[in-house]
């Protein structure tokens, strides 16, 4: 009868018993062990740890993945290129002191310091550290006393003299700020 086969065709808990092997299915044991085997391997959907265009990627053995240099914004940089194309903290020096200095990477060197300042006769200033080439230039600014120009005399890479401006007579505390490479 209709309703009978009905019934039968509904019947969902497997009347013939038929098993998963007779059809080909797969077990639910096999089935979690495949996708073991998939979630552990070390070449998956032909992913490579070397720079290889429209591949997925995976690392090494060592933990490592390789990547080429980037172009685009957007793209992954390469320690290569961050290294060549970016300044890393160890490249720049600084002491940040009263009297210090920062020193860039492109070889430039800012210092700074206070001093007194002598009244005719010049006061000796030791930079924090020696230019390795050339000091530029250097300025000085009123701190404190009664001068009302300090003078920056000679210069070498190592120091310079700061003197009140030649009539002055009493003597107070400049600030200096000196550059070079």
């Amino acid at each position: 009868t209709t309703t009978a086969l009905n019934s039968h065709v509904n019947n969902k808990s497997n009347p013939h018993g038929v098993t998963a092997a007779q059809i080909g299915a797969e077990t639910p044991s096999g089935a979690q062990a495949k996708v073991d085997s998939h979630a552990n391997a070390t070449s998956v959907h032909g992913a490579t740890s070397s720079p290889t265009a429209s591949r997925l990627v995976i690392r090494d053995a060592n933990g490592r993945a390789q990547f080429a240099d980037p172009v685009n914004a957007q793209d992954a940089a390469t320690k290569a290129w961050v290294e060549g194309n970016c300044y890393l903290q160890s490249q720049w020096g600084r002491s940040v002191a009263t009297a210090g200095y920062i020193r860039f990477p492109n070889g430039i060197i800012l210092q700074w310091g206070t001093s007194p300042s002598g009244s005719s006769s010049p006061v000796s200033v030791t930079f924090p550290i020696a230019f390795p080439n050339i000091c530029l230039g250097a300025v000085t600014s009123k701190v404190s006393g009664q001068t009302y120009e300090a003078i920056t005399g000679d210069y070498s890479n190592i120091g310079m003299t700061v003197v009140n401006n030649p009539e002055g007579l009493n003597t107070g505390m400049t600030r200096y700020f000196a550059i070079g490479y």
